[in-house]
């Protein structure tokens, strides 16, 4: 594990991304002290402002500070990002896990499912599923969350069938030790690299799936600060302000950038075959 974290820390996409991810949680967790302004507090003689000493990134459409709503919209992005890939991977990995060690009809059932979720664009389920449980943050967790576990299933399925077939893990059943302890003791450390690989990367696709669905006006419901909702409402002043699009937009792709960067990084690192020299 050190050694994993020495490499990771002397790769400079990891060095890149950790100092912007870490720029962005910062600013999340301490938007209450950075943000200049109350990101709730309507001023109409100071809207669609321009960027200025006053207002860094302007103000939008009724005169709130666009600087002090993308810190606070950082903390929704960030939470539905962590809460759905965690959702995501406990479920997908457990599913996973039963289904490469057991085998037979439960593994037939749990990839026929995956299959039918595999099938639909994970933006298109999204939708779906907020629709069907409303917009709100909770149901956009959640729906984007479920889109990730068919992934999680199919990656430790196959790393589990891997495993399960090395003297060792047959050694240790041989031994009589329980199928849990066999799962847990044995196969779950080896699952981990991939999973812990996969997950940093969906954690930038999942801040992407709640800024569209927030674009669309289905996830954090207004006057909550969120990057996508304030993208969609800044589009129609976009020849007028194009700052309300720009600076939330700019976030958006930091914070991804951020997360594919690490995520690579991690990869590399975990993988011998892919370490630089």
């Amino acid at each position: 594990m050190n050694e994993v974290v020495h490499l990771l820390l002397r790769h400079r996409g990891a060095q890149i991304g950790l100092c912007i991810l870490l720029t962005i949680i910062s600013m999340a967790l301490f938007a209450d002290v950075l943000a200049p302004y109350d990101p709730y507090k309507a001023n109409l003689r100071d809207a669609l402002k321009p960027p200025s000493l006053d207002h860094p990134m302007g103000t939008d459409e009724i005169g709130r500070d666009i600087l002090s709503r993308i810190m606070y919209g950082a903390r929704f992005s960030l939470l539905i990002a962590f809460a759905s890939v965690a959702m995501g991977a406990i479920i997908g990995v457990s599913i996973g896990l039963l289904s490469g060690y057991y085998g037979g009809w439960i593994d037939y059932v749990v990839q026929r499912m995956t299959d039918i979720l595999l099938a639909l664009p994970g933006v298109v389920l999204a939708l779906a599923l907020v629709a069907v449980l409303g917009p709100g943050l909770t149901n956009l967790i959640i729906a984007v969350g479920i889109g990730f576990i068919p992934v999680y299933i199919r990656i430790v399925r196959g790393v589990t069938l891997q495993v399960k077939a090395m003297e060792y893990v047959t050694a240790a059943e041989m031994l009589g030790l329980s199928s849990l302890r066999v799962l847990f003791k044995h196969i779950l450390p080896n699952v981990f690299p991939s999973v812990m690989v996969q997950v940093t990367l969906h954690l930038g696709s999942a801040v992407l799936a709640a800024a569209g669905l927030g674009f669309l006006g289905l996830g954090v419901q207004p006057p909550n600060p969120e990057w996508g909702a304030m993208i969609g409402t800044g589009r129609n002043y976009i020849f007028r302000a194009p700052h309300l699009i720009v600076f939330p937009g700019l976030s958006l792709f930091l914070v991804v950038l951020g997360f594919n960067l690490l995520g690579a990084a991690l990869r590399e690192v975990l993988d011998p075959r892919l370490r630089r020299e």
